[in-house]
Order: C-alpha cells, then sequence, then structure tokens
C-alpha cells in the first residue's frame, strides 16, 4: 500500500500522541505539521500537499498549483512538446480517482 508523505507524516504524528512522545510530539509542533492544516490537489497527480509547499507553475495560459517539481517538469514537457490539447482531453475522459 502507497501512502503519500503528507500522510506518512501525519501517522507518524498520531503515532507520537498515542504513545506520549513528548520530544516528537513537539518536533511536529515546530514543523507545522497539523492534520487540520488546508491541503491541496496537485493539478497534475492529484496528490495533496500542504498550501504551504505547493509549486506554482504556467500551464495553458493559467498558473496551475502543483505538488513537486516534477509534475512542473511534466507539464512543462507537455506543452514545449505541443501536447496541451491531448493531456487536457486525457484529463477530461480519465476517471475520478479514488481515495481509498
Amino acid at each position: 500500500m502507497y501512502f503519500s508523505y503528507n500522510h506518512q507524516l501525519i501517522m507518524l504524528k498520531r503515532i507520537a500522541y498515542l504513545f506520549r512522545l513528548t520530544p516528537l510530539v513537539r518536533f511536529f509542533q515546530l514543523i507545522g505539521l497539523s492534520s487540520k492544516q488546508a491541503l491541496i490537489s496537485c493539478y497534475h497527480c492529484d496528490e495533496q500537499v500542504p498550501q504551504r509547499r505547493i509549486v506554482i507553475s504556467d500551464f495553458d495560459g493559467a498558473p496551475r498549483q502543483l505538488c513537486c517539481h516534477g509534475c512542473a517538469a511534466v507539464l512543462k514537457l507537455v506543452e514545449s512538446n505541443g501536447l496541451t490539447t491531448a493531456y487536457l482531453h486525457s484529463r477530461a475522459v480519465a476517471p475520478a480517482k479514488s481515495t481509498d
């Protein structure tokens, strides 16, 4: 089973609280990891990422919120190779990803 980086950190935070691991709890408070923080969905891969870590890249004439520079590179490659229309069509036709 695959868990995103953010989900792994949230699970570690919960384990720290469960076992009363005070130094780890303080660490997560210092880095600002909170399960209540706003998560943004990546335009390319739909990965959930905290708003403070988003990468903004222009694609198809509009700024897009992305989870990483890899997704930004993919969009730049799509656009530079003239595949924007095909990419947008495949996104419109693709079924919604499940969150299970």
